[in-house]
């Protein structure tokens, strides 16, 4: 997936320092920054890395003070590492969502129904008279016994 930086401060509540239409689609550590990658700074003695990172963008503290010019844009939150964490738990959150389709092997009875944009996890399994909604994810190892109804847009995690 692929982000701009605003997008990224948006989702931190923090401010882009340089181009915010830049985007990334990757997390990367600081010191093996590259173009496309993000990363993050809060221990002071990866400092040094911030001078020489490649990285697209590099998620600082809102009081960082660089000492050198860096090349790599900034997005500053409170606190860079819950920033990184809070971007971590969006990323898995919408990684999960983007999914559609329907892994093999699965069951699906013939008497159940579906409605678009869905996705259905290997060994999943999906019983009689179902009625399963618009853009419903359904993870691995789901079992949907009989008769059951599922509004759209639901996500049933892995062994539910």
């Amino acid at each position: 997936m692929e982000f701009t930086l605003e997008q990224i401060a948006t989702i931190l509540d923090g401010k882009v320092e340089g181009n915010e239409n830049l985007k990334v689609y990757r997390l990367d550590k600081i010191q093996e920054g590259k173009p496309g990658g993000i990363s993050f700074l809060s221990n002071e003695k990866y400092e040094p890395f911030i001078y020489t990172t490649s990285a697209t963008a590099v998620i600082v503290s809102e009081d960082f003070k660089p000492s050198k010019p860096i090349s790599c844009q900034l997005i500053r939150v409170k606190n860079a590492y819950t920033g990184f964490t809070q971007l971590l738990e969006a990323y898995s959150k919408l990684s999960k969502m983007s999914k559609t389709g329907i892994e093999e092997p699965s069951h699906f009875h013939t008497s159940s129904s579906q409605g678009d944009a869905g996705y259905r996890g290997a060994f999943s399994y999906v019983g009689k008279n179902c009625s399963i909604g618009i853009g419903v994810k359904i993870h691995p190892h789901v079992y949907i016994g009989d008769n059951v109804s599922i509004g759209d847009h639901t996500i049933i995690h892995v062994g539910a």
